[in-house]
């Protein structure tokens, strides 16, 4: 059996459906790096350690 190799991801999968966009447009202003897939989610890339705290607010104030 061979092992896996360690992820080299840096994004985060939000399945998200109809709302992929509402959600990628609070991202984009606040500087996050965003790729919606309309009707099913968000891609988020957050390769600054800095904007994972604003990708958690985001996420935090999103209804």
């Amino acid at each position: 059996m061979s092992s896996l190799p360690d992820s080299e991801a840096n994004f985060v999968w939000l399945p998200l459906g109809d709302r992929a966009s509402e959600l990628a447009d609070l991202c984009r202003a606040r500087g996050l790096l965003v790729r919606p897939f309309a009707g099913e989610g968000v891609r988020i890339t957050v390769g600054d350690p800095d904007l994972r705290a604003v990708l958690a607010e985001v996420l935090t104030a999103w209804e």
